[in-house]
């Protein structure tokens, strides 16, 4: 029935009110008739009532236990009801009008407050598929019993929905065995112009449940143009032969594309129509039989949850990797937030633009389960206020990473243009005059830090009173933080020049400009990130022989123990102090407060030192690398420059010029800002001992646990509660939960509440391993060696030759990346971390590559082309001798 004699909602439920909608928006739905709320009020309910009323009452469904009890009561007494004989007539009658005797039909719940926009219980009841004529009436039953499920039974409670009074309707419907199926969303939750579906093989049920790979179609809602991503389909739900039922069928190898563009286009067509019959975005699920025959199964309105926020972690993953604890993370949010406005103003933004979004600034970054992600939509938005932006967010997006790009389109009428030109143009004044002044300020900065934070690792140690640490603190964000808007000032020349640099080799006709662009910029002078290494590969060969023989023949541990304790090794603790004062706050994730740094835990480095010894390497190997690899990159790029005239050979050489000068800058800014968290970290170290003296804490450790402003609230007495032992044993707990997450998305979607965001990756269990993958080729090189995967490198002291593969690396990963024979990780960009340790070392790097750690096995023979970021896998999956690395 359509139109005006389709079913209303409370009679046939929500699915069944759309199912009729669907059909008289003219599109195909298999045969369909409905067991109707009326039917299961009049003869089911009306017998039963008082039986369930006595089960809820005056019950507490928040208790898992009576939840349970009552559940498995309420669902007997269903399936306790016999069927009146004149009603199982009746369905069996309707079943044989549409149906022939032996098909398969879907049995499927459809609740009254289904797909509510208050209260989606989308998956909350149960359906069956493939059921057969003698199973259709128990299968009725089972549907009506799932409105006492126990997870239905908790969803209603926490909705406020009654729970003893809830109405179900059943839909008998002919089953398609679709070859593929999938959901459409009209309008994709991240982009208002864009249609998105996704297409796995087989049956809807394993696509909505996540047990089958898919591929992802976004279809332009203007131009119709087709963006896909395609993954390998080893998996489908399949039919259980004759007897009814599904199965999940593994072992498949389906590379191709799961949908034509043609399937693509009208599925999108067919979304279309149904969002003019409902006036409003809808969702779609849909199936194709062996035929090609396409049938929609359900729609039904997006349900409107409220913004959407979509946070990525790449790059920032880079700094940030793994868990990171409250007091970090409220440290970096207001960190963000102060660089970012102030830089704002740096670049002539005025004032009242920048007040005006203080809560952009104030959330540049989110905390995901423990995880640091960027906010995109507000990444995106600084940058509106930055004159021609839309000429800079791809090359941000190429620098930090971001495979698919969100940025919003806005279109700018011509009157608005010129009512803020003057604005724009003392902009653009203000971006010309921090470039003329770069290099000083640069410069001023770099001092500053190593100044301010030298003074503060003299008096730290010292401090014993919480309200002197407190204004030691307040003073470090003045003078420190406060003036580290250069690092974004000259993020913002990196990513401009390069972007140049590659655009300019590209007109020129350069073969493979990204390839030379990374070759021009390997081989810089005065590189912070490096002196770390330099300065320990030059202390290696100062060892007298009697620390060189401990070094070389006890263990780690042993090693350090006669070292900073025996009397004829005080050389080597003058050398080791000596170090330790310049570079003791450069280490594994470094801007992580909670991470012991080197300064208090050194014997770390007697393992570096010990492979430094072994490998005999110097800082002039790396060099002559270098040379060679610019040496020749530099008569590549002579000969290209030949073609163009003097104008636009002048312009090349001058942002090649840049690029290198604005790269360096980055480095050795890393260096300024590693030092600040250093003292930073000593500074709430101290803290947290005062805190367990006065005890707030159990121990002293636990102050990593709270946020800055509790941190505040507990010596200036402003903090909302007392029992702050507490607090910190709670988020305990949910860190060790947040930590079962092995496999986190790199990008997340919430809409509505963000901080309701989970991180948690779908992985499924019968992924099969590819034999070559590829990424973003950094630095030129081909290798073949063994792999070496790496999850923690704390527990590795080297990687002897190997191909280092990780998901992540940070600065202190250096000591190992100068052993490897190459570099392969799952993040990162061209002028990531990563991407400018390898060119400056010259080992071969590839970075961007999805899935590294899942699909390189450690032990496995590998071949990367640093270059062109092909990596080929030269054995089969299974005959790696190790097991991953801190696993």
């Amino acid at each position: 029935m359509t139109g005006a004699d389709a079913p209303s909602v409370a009679l046939a439920g929500g699915k069944g009110a759309s199912l009729a909608k669907i059909e008289g928006a003219g599109l195909r739905v298999p045969e369909w008739f409905c067991v109707t709320t009326e039917f299961y009020l009049e003869r089911v309910f009306s017998s039963l009532g008082q039986s369930l009323e006595e089960q809820f009452s005056e019950l507490d469904l928040s208790d898992p236990v009576n939840c349970e009890a009552a559940s498995e009561k309420a669902r007997q007494l269903i399936m306790d009801w016999q069927w009146p004989e004149e009603d199982k007539a009746s369905v069996l009658e309707q079943f044989d009008r549409l149906f022939e005797a032996t098909e398969f039909v879907s049995v499927r719940s459809s609740a009254p407050v289904e797909d509510a926009e208050s209260a989606s219980f989308a998956g909350q009841f149960d359906s069956y598929l493939f059921v057969r004529r003698e199973d259709l009436l128990d299968s009725i039953k089972k549907c009506w019993a799932s409105l006492f499920s126990e997870r239905s039974l908790t969803y209603r409670n926490f909705k406020g929905v009654p729970v003893s009074g809830g109405l179900m309707a059943v839909l008998v419907q002919r089953m398609v065995d679709s070859e593929v199926a999938g959901v459409l969303f009209t309008v994709a939750p991240d982009d208002p112009e864009t249609t998105l579906m996704t297409a796995g093989l087989g049956l809807g049920e394993g696509i909505v449940s996540d047990q089958v790979e898919v591929d992802s179609y976004r279809v332009s809602r203007g131009d119709q143009t087709i963006e896909r991503e395609l993954v390998l389909k080893t998996s489908r739900i399949k039919r259980k032969g004759d007897e009814g039922g599904t199965y999940l069928e593994e072992g498949l190898s389906e590379a191709g594309a799961a949908l034509t563009d043609s399937q693509i286009l009208e599925l999108a067509r067919q979304g279309r129509l149904l969002e003019e019959a409902w006036e409003r975005p809808v969702d779609m699920e849909w199936g194709l039989d062996s035929e090609g025959t396409l049938f929609v199964l359900q729609g039904r309105p997006i349900t409107d949850r409220g913004q959407t926020t979509f946070f990525d972690n790449s790059n920032i993953v880079e700094s940030y990797p793994g868990l990171t604890l409250p007091l970090t993370f409220s440290c970096v949010r207001e960190f963000y937030s102060i660089l970012f406005s102030r830089t704002g103003l740096a670049f002539g933004v005025p004032e009242r633009f920048v007040r005006a979004r203080q809560r952009m600034y104030d959330s540049l970054v989110g905390l995901v389960e423990g995880r640091v992600y960027y906010n995109l939509p507000n990444w995106y938005g600084l940058y509106t206020l930055v004159p021609g932006y839309g000429g800079h967010t791809p090359a941000w997006e190429r620098m930090i990473g971001l495979k698919t790009s969100q940025a919003p389109v806005q279109k700018t009428d011509r009157w608005t243009q010129l009512r803020y030109l003057p604005v724009m143009l003392w902009m653009i004044g203000c971006v010309i005059w921090r470039f003329i002044h770069l290099r000083r300020d640069v410069e001023t900065l770099s001092q500053m830090a190593q100044d301010t934070c030298g003074d503060y690792d003299e008096i730290l140690p010292g401090r014993h009173d919480a309200h002197d640490l407190l204004g030691d603190y307040e003073i470090l964000i003045r003078d420190v933080c406060h003036r580290f808007e250069t690092t974004v000032v000259n993020d913002f020349f990196v990513m401009t020049f390069f972007d140049q640099l590659t655009k300019s080799l590209e007109r020129l006709g350069v073969e493979d400009p990204g390839g030379l662009a990374n070759d021009l910029l390997c081989g810089s002078r005065d590189m912070a990130s490096v002196e770390p290494v330099q300065a320990l590969l030059d202390w290696s060969e100062r060892l007298e022989e009697a620390s060189r023989r401990v070094i070389e023949e006890r263990e780690t541990e042993d090693a350090w123990a006669e070292l900073s304790s025996g009397g004829e090794h005080r050389v080597f603790r003058e050398q080791l102090k000596e170090y330790l004062v310049d570079y003791g706050h450069r280490q594994l994730e470094e801007l992580k407060l909670e991470t012991r740094s080197l300064r208090s835990h050194p014997g770390f480095l007697i393992g570096t030192l010990r492979q430094s010894l072994k490998s005999g390497l110097t800082m002039g190997h790396f060099d002559k690398k270098d040379e060679q690899r610019r040496g020749e990159a530099e008569d590549q790029f002579r000969a290209a420059l030949k073609k163009q005239g003097f104008v636009g050979a002048w312009w090349t050489r001058y942002v090649l010029e840049k690029s290198r000068r604005c790269v360096r800058y980055r480095e050795n800014l890393r260096l300024a800002r590693a030092r600040g968290f250093g003292v930073l970290r000593l500074l709430f170290e101290r803290m947290g001992v005062v805190f367990e003296r006065e005890g707030v804490l159990q121990a002293d450790r636990d102050i990593f646990y709270l946020t800055k402003d509790e941190v505040i609230g507990v010596i200036l007495g402003t903090v909302e509660t007392a029992n702050i032992k507490g607090l910190v044993e709670l988020r305990r707990k949910d860190y060790e939960r947040f930590g079962e997450t092995v496999e986190v998305q790199e990008r997340v979607l919430v809409s509505g509440l963000a901080g309701l965001a989970r991180c948690a990756k779908s992985v499924p269990s019968s992924a099969r391993a590819l034999s070559e993958l590829s990424g973003t080729g950094c630095s030129a090189g081909l290798v073949r060696a063994k792999a070496r995967v790496v999850t923690d490198p704390k527990q590795v002291e080297t990687v002897e030759g190997a191909i280092l593969v990780a998901r992540m690396t940070d600065p202190g990963w250096v000591f190992l990346m100068i052993h490897a024979g190459g570099l392969i990780v799952e993040k990162g960009s061209l002028l990531s971390h990563t991407a400018i340790i390898g060119r400056e070392l010259g080992i071969p790097t590839i970075v961007g590559v999805t899935g590294a750690t899942q699909q390189i096995k450690d032990g496995m023979d590998l071949e990367m082309d640093g270059r062109t970021g092909q990596i080929r896998i030269l054995e089969p999956e299974g005959k790696g001798e190790k097991e991953k690395v801190g696993d």
